[in-house]
């Protein structure tokens, strides 16, 4: 038996409980696994524990008081380690559960942004920034629309529909109007220039 443990049975002093806090929702995968390597680390604690009382109740070179400290650390020890092991599995089921409802969200989302691409004019598509995330995807196509960027506009040389005309006749729109229409679809007003040109 060491040195240290023969003064212990001696001398024993209390040893201050270590506080083990055992993970909470949220918390990552990494911090799962620190929970795992704890509870691995205190089992094979309360082992040894158990192991060391072992051999000196055989010896007889301890008080009965010193050996029943050891197998009482021992079960303290694996009550923790099994309290963490339960957590570790509530976590693991949250985390999946989680990854589930992740997974269903981001599926969703892409049938949704697959569904506004098909609502944008081909030759519009090369414009959305690739490196995006889909829902960074939805929102920059959200305010291109806004910006009247996908708005279909008519080929040149062809006769604009009248409710468009009417809509944009240079002859009755004051010149700030003029500059927003040119800054904001400045394909339709060369074509509406071109118009009142003839």
């Amino acid at each position: 038996m060491p040195e240290e443990a023969k003064n212990q049975a001696v001398d024993p002093q209390p040893e201050e409980p270590k506080e083990q806090t055992a993970p909470q929702v949220g918390d990552t995968q990494e911090q799962i696994q620190n929970a795992i390597e704890e509870s691995e680390r205190l089992e094979r604690e309360a082992q040894e524990l158990e192991a060391e009382a072992d051999k000196a109740e055989d010896e007889l070179l301890y008080p009965a008081d010193y050996v029943r400290k050891l197998r009482q650390e021992a079960a303290e020890k694996r009550i923790k380690a099994r309290e963490l092991q339960k957590k570790v599995k509530e976590l693991e089921a949250q985390l999946n559960t989680y990854k589930e409802k992740a997974e269903r969200a981001e599926e969703a989302l892409n049938k949704l942004l697959e569904a506004e691409l098909n609502q944008i004019p081909e030759q519009f598509r090369d414009l959305i920034p690739e490196g995006l995330t889909p829902a960074q995807k939805l929102e920059w196509i959200a305010k291109a629309k806004e910006k009247g960027l996908f708005k279909p506009v008519p080929a040149v040389g062809s006769e604009m529909p009248t409710s468009t005309t009417e809509q944009y006749d240079l002859t009755k729109m004051t010149v700030s109007e003029m500059m927003r229409l040119a800054q904001e679809n400045p394909e339709l007003y060369q074509r509406l220039v071109q118009n009142l040109r003839g």
